[in-house]
């Protein structure tokens, strides 16, 4: 029983993948604090598989935003990176 349901959880995924990504951010520019990891990384690459032109920001870390920034641009986004306290 549990089989189908793993299954069926696989299918959703898959599912959802396919639908996520279609252009709703397009043109946009957002700019995501504390976006060098977490959930800020995560609403990050989201945003960029979306279109959108993410500024990645760190407070002082500008080594730890370099996977956010490698991933921006994976998923097929523009970034930009900006450090310290706005």
């Amino acid at each position: 029983m549990m089989e189908g349901r793993e299954r069926a959880q696989d299918a959703a995924t898959d599912e959802e993948e396919e639908t996520m990504a279609n252009g709703k951010l397009q043109d946009r520019v957002a700019l995501i604090t504390g976006s060098d990891s977490g959930i800020g990384q995560g609403t990050a690459i989201e945003f960029a598989k979306e279109g959108a032109e993410v500024v990645v920001h760190y407070f002082d870390d500008s080594d730890g935003a370099e996977p956010t920034r490698r991933a921006v641009e994976a998923a097929g986004g523009r970034e930009g990176a900006a450090g310290g306290r706005y």
